[in-house]
């Protein structure tokens, strides 16, 4: 198996669970934050829907410069329009994914704001880590949202509380 083949299985897994939770959304989503320093709803799911774009900027890019972006947060607020996009951006990642030799996973990949560094790793590190688990982890408060809101959340990896 290559690692392009174990991070395309780990990230179709993580999408059915996304999708799994998205299908108990309503269909437009509330306006709500559970805290003045949080990020809304619709922000906090729109950022999930749009972090699998990010495995092609790890693995066709040599880096990322904060500097150099005009980057403009796209907020979702219909669960139709969120799903046909986080679909998209999956098969955009697993076909980015597919064309990726061993070799490339291990390419350097710098995170920096102009002569700032924040960090510096090979692009299999930065895939677990920037990628994989910061999709997970938003998820995650996504659960919290959900529950604070009263909407059933179903389990990622095991059953919820809901469905006991």
């Amino acid at each position: 198996m290559t690692i392009a083949q174990a991070f395309i299985g780990e990230l179709q897994h993580e999408a059915a669970n996304t999708r799994k939770l998205f299908a108990n959304l309503p269909d437009t989503l509330p306006d709500f934050k559970p805290h003045e320093k949080s990020m809304t709803f619709v922000r906090l799911i729109s950022h999930v829907v749009e972090l699998p774009t990010w495995v092609g900027v790890t693995m066709d890019f040599e880096g990322l410069d904060f500097a150099k972006m005009d980057y403009k947060p796209v907020f979702h607020t219909q669960k139709a329009d969120l799903l046909a996009i986080f679909d998209k951006n999956i098969a955009d990642a697993i076909d980015c994914l597919s064309r990726k030799s061993d070799a490339d996973f291990m390419v350097n990949w710098t995170m920096r704001t102009g002569d700032m560094v924040h960090f510096v790793l090979p692009r299999g590190a930065v895939m677990r880590s920037m990628v994989y688990n910061h999709f997970v982890h938003h998820r995650a408060q996504i659960t919290l949202y959900m529950r604070i809101c009263g909407m059933r959340v179903v389990g990622m990896y095991g059953p919820s509380a809901d469905e006991m």
